[in-house]
């Protein structure tokens, strides 16, 4: 056993001898739910940023902004990953692109959007 290990080992042992079982369920499971923090929100925000951003860009390839020649909406979950290398998260967006008057049709786009936000990169 490391000497880590040992002396985990002695503070659980020393706990449990101090507290009881009865004590000890409810101070772990207050330990587990403050260790167990959810990042959810911080997701939620990284999604939005990164939907903001793709919607600016493509709006920004129309002529004036005008967003009466096409609409875009971006349906669900952005997939991306957040490369180290090369300092742009690698993002996968469906688009949902509607022309009044005509027919509307779903595809996927894919860009490289940099860490600041201000750059986009479309690749597919």
């Amino acid at each position: 056993m490391t000497f880590i290990k040992i002396i985990q080992s002695c503070i659980f042992t020393a706990i449990f001898k101090a507290t009881g079982m009865k004590r000890l369920i409810p101070i772990l499971s207050l330990i587990f739910v403050f260790a167990c923090n959810n990042n959810a929100s911080s997701e939620d925000e990284m999604q939005e940023k990164l939907k903001s951003t793709m919607l600016n860009f493509l709006y920004e390839k129309i002529a004036h902004n005008d967003s009466s020649k096409v609409k875009y909406k971006i349906i669900g979950d952005v997939i991306y990953y957040d490369d180290d290398v090369t300092h742009y998260y690698d993002c996968e967006f469906k688009v949902r692109m509607s022309l009044p008057g005509r027919k509307d049709t779903v595809g996927t786009m894919g860009a490289y959007i940099s860490k600041d936000f201000k750059e986009v990169q479309r690749f597919k």
